[in-house]
């Protein structure tokens, strides 16, 4: 019975998954399992069935049912593991997205902004541009440091999002989310209503959209426990923050003739049901990268999606982009995170 009985529940879960992630909220601690299990788990059930002639068919059918499903959620990338990126184009923009982590610590200003200025970017796509003491936003004002900081670059900031480009700025807005709930008694409302940050980029006779994006996390960690209501009034709580903002992110991306490019935070795995409210025509270039398990942060991945004809193909934090196509630039190791993305080809714009 528990040879067959687990995987059975085990095709259960993954049919389950498929259905509720991304929907209610309290099935969020499920969308926490790290996304190969998806693939780990019906191999070693089927493993472990395989000497128990009576068992093993009928859990080798159930865990096969499994596997077939729960690929699709597992994150692997095999094409991108055997094709790799291409050659950097000389005429390459270079993008590094990357969580500050809370901006920088008291009297690291210096190491902080040199390691940027060795990032060598065209375009800096940086999120967290805030502090956060006690669990409480505060707002940052270091515009006339990063001016003098980076005297080449044009900036532009929405709530804790900040881009800085070398390239003329024609248009900037953040992203009004409706629905996303924006606490009455913050002293930084555009922490709570902005988490996307949209530059319009002049680059040579052209117009390319860049996104910045951080999208809420789904689950508070560190905070309280499991046991408690306030976890679950959290899980809730940020549940309702993610739909909007996302929503927000998809509008703005299908409604815009330009060449696309959405870098960021996004706190999704290739397992949650959010992939969905992706923006339509978006197509992840992970496979381009060389990782045949692209992830950025230790649990979980951000997406790096661009479109109109600009196509990613790194798994690194900074990829070079032309009109055409986008490769990796040698490896730094003053890399602070890595990244995934997508793109969305000519053919696919509406």
């Amino acid at each position: 019975m528990v040879l067959t009985g687990a995987p059975a529940l085990w095709l259960l879960f993954v049919v389950a998954q498929l259905v509720v992630s991304g929907r209610l909220w309290w099935w969020r601690p499920a969308d926490l399992l790290p996304p190969f299990l998806f693939v780990a788990v019906p191999v070693l059930l089927t493993l472990v069935a395989l000497p128990f002639r009576c068992s093993r068919r009928n859990a080798a059918v159930l865990c096969a049912g499994a596997l077939a499903i729960g690929v699709s959620l597992a994150g692997f990338n095999p094409l991108g593991a055997l094709r790799g990126g291409g050659p950097v184009p000389p005429d390459g923009v270079r993008v590094v997205s990357w969580n500050t982590g809370y901006w920088h610590e008291p009297g690291e200003e210096g190491d902080f902004y040199a390691l940027l200025a060795r990032q060598e970017a065209d375009v800096y796509l940086l999120q967290e541009y805030l502090y956060y003491p006690d669990g409480v936003p505060v707002r940052v004002d270091e515009l006339e440091t990063l001016r003098q900081r980076m005297p080449d670059y044009h900036v532009a900031v929405a709530g804790e999002l900040i881009t800085l480009s070398r390239y003329p700025i024609v248009a900037q807005y953040g992203l009004d989310a409706p629905g996303a709930p924006v606490p009455p008694d913050s002293d930084f409302p555009d922490f709570w209503r902005y988490k996307t940050l949209r530059t319009d980029l002049r680059v040579g006779d052209r117009v390319l959209s860049v996104y910045n994006a951080h999208i809420p996390t789904p689950l508070w960690i560190g905070g309280p426990s499991p046991f408690s209501a306030q976890f679950w009034n959290t899980i809730r709580d940020l549940h309702g923050q993610r739909g909007p903002q996302l929503a927000a992110l998809a509008r703005d991306v299908e409604a815009n003739p330009n060449p696309v490019f959405v870098a960021g935070d996004m706190n999704t795995t290739s397992a949650m049901g959010e992939r969905e409210r992706f923006p339509a025509g978006l197509r992840d270039a992970a496979e381009a990268g060389g990782a045949f398990y692209p992830a950025s942060w230790p649990v979980g991945g951000d997406n790096f999606p661009s479109g109109g004809g600009w196509t990613g193909h790194s798994s690194r934090p900074a990829c070079r982009c032309t009109g055409t196509s986008c490769a990796t630039p040698p490896a730094s190791p003053t890399t602070a995170s890595s990244t995934r993305r997508c793109h969305r080809d000519t053919s696919t714009v509406a």
